[in-house]
């Protein structure tokens, strides 16, 4: 196994004009890509709604109004960004293949790649790292350092031991409850049960899946 991770400019190249927009709405602070569920008065027109007493005279439609005699508001859509948790699995049947088909290998790139992907369109990558044992590896965070310290990460992480996927790591689904994604890098060689048991509580945290 390789000590080192490389990211080649051609695999870098590939991706960064490939956004990760997500399907469902997502939460957040910052401008990015993505969708919030909260209305204001920023960027894209979504509807309209009656006027009411308190609301910004600069919002009404006046158009509206000289047509209709009635005062309208115009709502708008703001764009936020997407946090999303990267998670890869690191047990020992991940490390399959030779030196440069390695499985374990392009987890890893793949990870790398995405979280780098993520803050160049201003989104929030985190990385959990999961086998016999699960641990936060990075919390998620849309800062420029983020892929380094993810990169670090994923070059010193080797794939040893079973596959869990309760325990530990259901304790970490369950203290996302912000709207969000989660990317799953495994094989699965675990028991079905304990699979989808997995995939329904990312659901239930309001997580859009992607299962690589």
């Amino acid at each position: 196994m390789p000590s080192t991770l490389a990211l080649e400019p051609r695999l870098l190249a590939a991706v960064e004009d490939l956004p990760l927009l997500a399907n469902l709405i997502v939460e957040g602070f910052l401008d990015g890509l993505h969708r919030s569920p909260f209305l204001g008065y920023s960027t894209e027109f979504s509807a309209y709604r009656a006027y009411t007493q308190g609301d910004n005279l600069r919002h009404i439609d006046w158009k509206v109004w000289a047509r209709t005699d009635e005062l309208y508001v115009k709502q708008f859509e703001d764009d936020t960004n997407l946090r999303c948790q990267i998670y890869l699995d690191t047990s020992a049947s991940m490390d399959f293949g030779g030196p440069d088909t390695n499985k374990f290998l392009y987890g890893r790139l793949l990870a790398a790649a995405l979280s780098q992907l993520m803050v160049r369109q201003r989104d929030a990558p985190g990385l959990i790292l999961f086998g016999s044992e699960s641990r936060m590896g990075v919390p998620a965070q849309a800062v420029r350092h983020q892929p380094v310290e993810i990169l670090t990460l994923l070059a010193q992480t080797r794939a040893t031991g079973g596959t869990r996927l309760g325990g530990d790591l259901m304790q970490w689904v369950q203290s996302f409850t912000r709207r969000g994604m989660a990317v799953v890098i495994s094989d699965f060689f675990a028991a079905d049960a304990e699979v989808f048991e997995f995939l329904r509580q990312l659901r239930s945290q309001r997580q859009e899946i992607l299962i690589l």
